[in-house]
């Protein structure tokens, strides 16, 4: 089982880090260390989202399968897997999946982010209810050789983790630590030795409100403001988007 560690205070090297994980106050540490911690996030970042990436691909698998039995499409539970497996593609980002892949793409800490609000927030239910939906199925014998039931058990993540521990405190540190801008961040630009880098994932209005509110109860309060104040923002450019269809 893949088990969290303490992740990302840093995500791009400095030569100052918070004064313990969720701490505001910051101290000089040596370049070095800070090498040593950043490799070992991202390391066991870029392990957890290989274990995310060949989960989904067994799953993919197991669908094309089950897909070429008509008989056994009609039975509710493999409908019910089917339909969480169908939402659960989207989140494949590789046509191959190799180490080099996920640890050059959990680098960037808005990938990072993403990544444990997918495996600690959406994955567990939709895993959980796989499960379930397979103990139910029939003739659950003919297709448990193809269930990726290792890979499921080896994306999972206890409970009680709080993503705020890793990928929310990682984005923060861009505003507190880097002075980058909540707006470029949110969408999914981040600046990296004076040069912007552009992803092909922004967040959403709940996400910024979610690091605001992180931000709020770690003591970060002015922090925590902008953030608020942009999901707000965020909020009312999409809902005066939505209206703008019907006009």
């Amino acid at each position: 089982m893949w088990r969290l560690p303490y992740l990302v205070c840093l995500v791009i090297a400095t030569a100052h880090a918070d004064n313990g994980v969720f701490g505001d106050d910051l101290i000089d540490i040596k370049k070095e260390d800070i090498q040593k911690h950043v490799a070992s996030s991202v390391e066991n970042l870029g392990e957890l989202l290989c274990s995310e990436q060949r989960l989904v691909d067994s799953l993919i698998k197991f669908k094309t399968i089950v897909e070429k039995e008509a008989n056994i499409c009609q039975d509710k539970s493999i409908q019910n897997i089917i339909n969480i497996i169908e939402k659960m593609e989207k989140y494949k980002l590789f046509e191959h999946t190799s180490q080099e892949k996920c640890l050059e793409h959990v680098s960037n800490p808005i990938h990072s982010f993403l990544l444990l609000k997918r495996t600690t927030r959406i994955m567990t239910k939709k895993l959980k209810n796989l499960k379930v939906n397979f103990k139910s199925i029939k003739s659950k014998e003919k297709f448990k050789i193809h269930f990726p039931l290792k890979e499921i058990d080896s994306l999972a993540i206890p409970e009680e983790v709080d993503y705020a521990e890793g990928g929310v405190m990682g984005l923060i540190n861009l505003v507190t630590v880097y002075n980058m801008h909540v707006s470029d961040i949110a969408a999914g630009n981040i600046i990296q030795n004076n040069k912007i880098i552009h992803t092909n994932m922004t967040l959403s209005p709940t996400d910024v409100q979610s690091i605001g509110e992180n931000a709020v109860t770690l003591g970060l309060y002015d922090t925590g403001i902008v953030w608020l104040k942009h999901a707000v923002l965020l909020m009312k450019i999409s809902k005066d988007a939505k209206k703008n269809q019907y006009i």
